[in-house]
């Protein structure tokens, strides 16, 4: 018979106890999750591959679900859809639809095998690029996002188009829609690209000028963008001033107000200003803050 000391009777119970512990272990489950959404593709742009094919399925040839996905766009002012898929249920999920409005929260968002989770929206304000978002807040695991685009039907243009005629002010907040109606701000850190059609505007005793003004005059006192171009064009975001051309302007909001359109003209004489132009502005959202 074998005789242990205290020592390894000691070490054999630890042993034991051990053992005993890693059998009652369990392993614990995984956390639910939520995956990337992605826009069901309700509408999409024009391809020469994908064009008459249902939107349903099936997919033939190189016309793959992907490629669909790809060309799709929330059409302004209808409803889009958005599909995630996952696993387990989640607690509280967010989503963030990339407008600037505030995030919306979801309670006990049932993600089973193979089950999709859908939410809905309609978009009305600035069409373009934004980035959506997913988020889980409570037992859940989410935190991916997706650049999607916000466009007119049928073709997803992305840019709005407004007639610009001088208002008798120095600046008229940027109007656009049937009816005209002001659009909403531009939001911090957007990209914003204008450009004008070369229309020109006549600021009386046949001073006429496109949006880049007139290069050879020194501006006077008294306007209101001394800085710039008499006779020009400014565009104006809360403190944020930047110089008309009649070709492409790109710029990086640094604040969120509207947008403007001014004329650098003498307070004192606006009501003069003839003529006109199409203004077309194309806002990405994808890095507003």
């Amino acid at each position: 018979m074998i005789k242990l000391t205290d020592r390894q009777w000691i070490l054999a119970i630890s042993a034991l106890m051990m053992l005993a512990l890693q059998g009652c272990t369990t392993t614990s489950a995984p956390l639910p999750s939520v995956g990337k959404p992605r826009l069901f593709p309700l509408n999409a742009r024009p391809d020469p591959v994908c064009d008459g094919q249902d939107p349903r399925g099936p997919f033939n040839g190189a016309c793959t679900s992907e490629r669909l996905h790809e060309l799709a766009f929330a059409a302004l002012g209808k409803e889009a859809i958005f599909n995630m898929q996952g696993s387990g249920t989640c607690g509280e999920v967010s989503f963030d639809f990339g407008d600037g409005r505030p995030p919306q929260s979801f309670l006990n968002v049932p993600l089973s095998q193979g089950q999709v989770w859908q939410v809905r929206t309609t978009y009305t304000g600035w069409p373009g690029k934004k980035i959506v978002r997913v988020k889980g807040l409570r037992d859940c695991l989410a935190d991916s996002s997706a650049e999607i685009l916000v466009g007119f039907e049928p073709d997803g243009r992305d840019d709005v188009r407004t007639a610009f005629l001088p208002p008798g002010t120095q600046c008229a907040q940027v109007l656009a829609g049937s009816p005209r109606r002001a659009m909403p701000s531009i939001r911090n850190g957007s990209t914003v690209r204008i450009v004008t059609d070369g229309g020109k505007i006549n600021y009386g005793s046949n001073k006429i000028f496109d949006a880049s003004g007139d290069p050879s005059s020194p501006v006077p006192p008294g306007y209101l963008f001394s800085q710039y171009r008499k006779y020009s064009l400014v565009y104006r975001i809360g403190g944020q001033t930047i110089q008309g051309e009649a070709g492409p302007v790109i710029f990086r909001a640094n604040n969120t107000a509207p947008l403007e359109v001014c004329v650098n003209d003498n307070p004192a004489y606006l009501a003069d200003n003839t003529g006109g132009m199409i203004i077309t502005i194309t806002v990405n959202e994808s890095s507003a803050q």
